[in-house]
């Protein structure tokens, strides 16, 4: 290494395996770097360095000073691409830049105390679109912001509410959002210097339901200069298990139960981002934990992910206008088919133009549906909203080790008369969508392949017969080719409907009489089947 150009007084025996040094920095090519317990790296001399360290976890040092020597004003740069983990102290007697660009964030994790504001950190903003802000300092005001729209949330009254003054505290841990106008500052840098905020960190949260209320929405923050993980270490009280986060049109989320979940692609919270929590009752708490903090490469959020590897859940994707949008449902046998604030998400709708999916269960709009188990069948009411009049498609992805013993079916409401299409994964179901249409547009059906029906064998086929609203299902599994028939009859004994079914696939019956009870008879040349429904 050369003493020269890397002008460090190392007062530890250092390990230094595979680096290289350049002019006046430090640079890490894959190897590790550690240091001793109890001991300082010092960065000195009389010019500038840079830490080039692209490797989440491979330089980590136990207690680090910042303190040039001589009258110029030097400063220590961790590029926007790379990663400094200081496991003990860190003293700040000069300058420590960690900058930010279009492509990433620099990101540093400290795990004991800081001294010393004299950090800079930056914030890269994509002109013309919200992004959800959090401050990485102790100490930030909102002058930080200049020439940029500032505004916070109030959770008591539902309110955003605008940051004018430049003197205004950017509390720790607390959420903002900021909007970079193409005609004033456009693609924008933020530049907070002072004092890095590290150690646990708890922000106030408030919960107030009813009526013009916030419902317990409560916007926060990541408040480090490194990532920061989601998860079931953290300390929640009255709190759902799911975060959201704004990618630019959608919002994504993430639950840490179970593994992790959700539309997002993994819990990540990039470095200075804002996320929103909901709480679900009065006297609601958080902590942010310094231990989740991470090296992540998740940029900060301006463009969208969707997850599609989740194991025993299905995503629904759908695509169109240039945008997209999931919404994902499962099944666990500690969920219930209302809503759960340990398992399910709320939707938050996105921007106009992007398509937005969801699951309908009564009084919710749901992002993440996981419902108790399968016992027979299962329908689920899938909303869509869309922006313009195009064609979308809608595909099914996942690990669906759930769905072994079991077959999906896709109903389109606006074409009632059109089959109902059995999904299989990664296949597309494309379908005409306008603004103006009813946002209830689908009904999925899982069906359970093996019934296990009380009726004797002699009786007939193995039937599973059910009613959604004005329409009898009918599923026989198999495919013998026998087509029988299927004849609905009021409680006194009139048929009001009937069709030829199709064994091994879903049929429908419409039935257009009002609410009531219903026999429904199959039957063919070798057996009759009765079976009781209810249509509302």
């Amino acid at each position: 290494m050369n003493a020269r150009n890397l002008r460090t007084t190392l007062t530890f025996v250092m390990i230094i395996v595979g680096c290289v040094s350049y002019a006046q920095g430090l640079k890490n090519n894959g190897a590790f770097i550690r240091g001793s317990t109890g001991s300082y790296l010092s960065f000195q001399g009389g010019g500038d360095m840079v830490i080039d360290n692209t490797w989440p976890g491979r330089l980590e040092l136990d207690n680090m000073r910042v303190d040039f020597t001589g009258s110029g004003q030097y400063h220590l740069t961790l590029k926007d691409d790379s990663y400094l983990t200081v496991n003990g102290h860190l003293i700040l007697a000069d300058s420590l830049l960690l900058p930010a660009s279009s492509g990433g964030m620099a990101s540093l994790i400290t795990r004991g105390t800081v001294t010393g504001n004299l950090a800079c950190v930056e914030q890269y903003l994509t002109q013309d679109r919200w992004h959800l802000v959090s401050s990485p300092l102790s100490n930030a005001l909102s002058g930080v912001y200049s020439g940029i729209y500032l505004k916070y949330f109030k959770e008591p009254d539902s309110t955003w509410n605008y940051i004018v003054a430049t003197n205004i505290p950017l509390t720790a841990g607390k959420g903002y959002a900021a909007w970079s106008a193409s005609g004033m500052t456009g693609n924008a840098t933020v530049r907070f210097k002072g004092t890095l905020n590290t150690g646990d960190i708890s922000p106030a949260i408030t919960y107030n339901p009813g009526a013009g209320m916030g419902d317990g929405w409560n916007l926060i923050g990541n408040p480090y200069p490194s990532g920061l993980e989601w998860n079931t270490s953290w300390t929640r009280s009255k709190v759902d298990a799911t975060m959201y986060v704004y990618d630019g049109s959608q919002y994504l989320t993430w639950n840490c139960n179970l593994g992790g979940y959700g539309t997002k692609g993994n819990g990540d919270i990039p470095s200075t981002q804002g996320f929103w929590i909901k709480a679900n009752a009065s006297g609601p708490s958080i902590t942010i934990p310094n231990s989740e903090r991470i090296h992540s490469p998740q940029s900060f959020y301006k463009h969208g992910e969707s997850r599609e590897d989740l194991n025993n859940l299905l995503t629904f994707k759908v695509e169109g206008n240039g945008y997209s949008d999931v919404t994902i449902m499962g099944f666990h046998p500690q969920a219930t088919d209302s809503f759960d604030s340990d398992y399910d998400a709320y939707k938050i709708f996105g921007i106009y133009d992007a398509p937005q999916l969801y699951s309908i269960i009564p009084g919710y709009d749901l992002s993440v549906n996981i419902m108790c188990r399968v016992h027979h069948r299962r329908t689920v009411l899938v909303g869509l909203k869309v922006g313009a009049e195009k064609q979308y498609r809608l595909t099914m992805t996942g690990q669906v080790n759930m769905s072994v013993g079991y077959r999906v079916f896709l109903e389109d409401l606006l074409q009632p008369l059109a089959n109902l299409t059995e999904l299989k994964l990664n296949s597309p179901f494309f379908f005409q969508a306008r603004p103006q249409d009813e946002p209830e547009r689908f009904l999925v059906h899982f069906i359970d392949m093996f019934i296990d029906d009380p009726l004797p064998p002699d009786a007939g086929p193995e039937a599973l017969v059910y009613a959604w609203e004005k329409n009898v299902y009918i599923w026989i599994p198999g495919e013998d080719n026998s087509r029988p028939e299927a004849i609905v009859y009021d409680m006194l004994g009139h048929p009001v409907a009937s069709g030829f079914i199709t064994t091994g696939t879903l049929n429908k019956l419409p039935v257009r009489e009002k609410s009531g009870n219903y026999v429904v008879i199959i039957r063919n040349s070798h057996y009759i089947c009765p079976h009781k429904v209810f249509i509302r």
